[in-house]
């Protein structure tokens, strides 16, 4: 086995925010997603709208959002949508709703 495939590269949060289309980074390895199908997205969105209806009534501070960059440490970039959004919210820590 080469050298290069048992080290790969280990990417962080500064090298996914310039790469292009949809991707995780998960423990510095990166990760390519396959855009979601139809049906995914008709479920992703019933379920928004029940959770922004129910927390609407239960919780008027909290807020819901469907495609969000989850940043879970520097090497780790989860559910990637907006490169902007991503970096401008990177600060370690655990969001609550």
């Amino acid at each position: 086995m080469s050298l290069a495939l048992k080290y790969p590269p280990r990417y962080t949060i500064k090298d996914y925010l310039t790469w292009e289309g949809d991707w995780e980074l998960i423990e510095g390895i990166p990760y390519a997603l396959a855009s979601p199908s139809f049906k995914h997205q008709r479920i992703v969105g019933k379920i928004f709208r029940y959770l922004d209806e129910a927390l609407e009534k239960e919780c008027p501070n909290c807020v819901v959002g469907i495609d969000t960059d989850y940043i879970v440490s520097e090497d780790t970039v989860i559910l990637p949508v907006g490169r902007e959004r991503a970096y401008e919210s990177f600060r370690p820590r655990i969001r609550s709703l």
